[in-house]
């Protein structure tokens, strides 16, 4: 897997819904954690992934599907990583939080459409509607490999860059240096 990484260039409408999709994935976050507490506290027992993904489906005028069954699974893995720290007794790694706004940069997204994500202009990124449909972008190197996951992050410079995950082929042993 190989990382890759862009900066958009959203017009003012689409960092207006993106802003928008940033804060409700929050919002869902938080509130997928709150049903995980609620459970435990009731039959100590979580929700599974799934539960979560249907409990919180069409949550967010402006979160796509993707992004909710993403933000699912990030919880999961939070509570998976905190289950086996548990049971190996390690002591720093702790229980979920719910997030602040200062701590929730990113909104991540699945495969999108048949072609993936990058527009045959090369220019720009293929999204959801609900977060801008078309995000202009500076592709300063091609990708490589199989796009599989996006996330769109906006940094503290107050820009957002696109960090497209590809599956890459495995490199041959033959072309490390011993």
């Amino acid at each position: 897997m190989r990382t890759f990484e862009y900066r958009l260039y959203p017009n003012k409408e689409q960092s207006h819904l993106l802003m928008q999709c940033l804060i409700e994935s929050r919002t869902v976050y938080n509130g997928m954690l709150e049903m995980v507490k609620t459970q435990y506290a009731e039959h100590e027992t979580f929700p599974s992934k799934y539960d979560l993904e249907h409990a919180f489906q069409g949550h967010g005028e402006h979160v796509p599907a993707s992004t909710i069954q993403m933000v699912a699974d990030r919880l999961s893995k939070s509570l998976k990583r905190f289950l086996a720290a548990k049971q190996h007794g390690i002591p720093d790694v702790g229980f979920p939080r719910f997030k602040e706004p200062n701590r929730w940069h990113s909104i991540q997204l699945r495969q999108y459409g048949k072609d993936g994500y990058l527009h045959e202009d090369k220019h720009h990124l293929m999204v959801p509607k609900k977060i801008g449909k078309s995000l202009k972008m500076k592709m300063h190197r091609p990708v490589e490999g199989t796009p599989k996951t996006v996330h769109l992050v906006h940094r503290a410079d107050n820009h957002w860059y696109a960090l497209i995950v590809c599956e890459t082929p495995p490199v041959p042993a033959s072309c490390y240096r011993h």
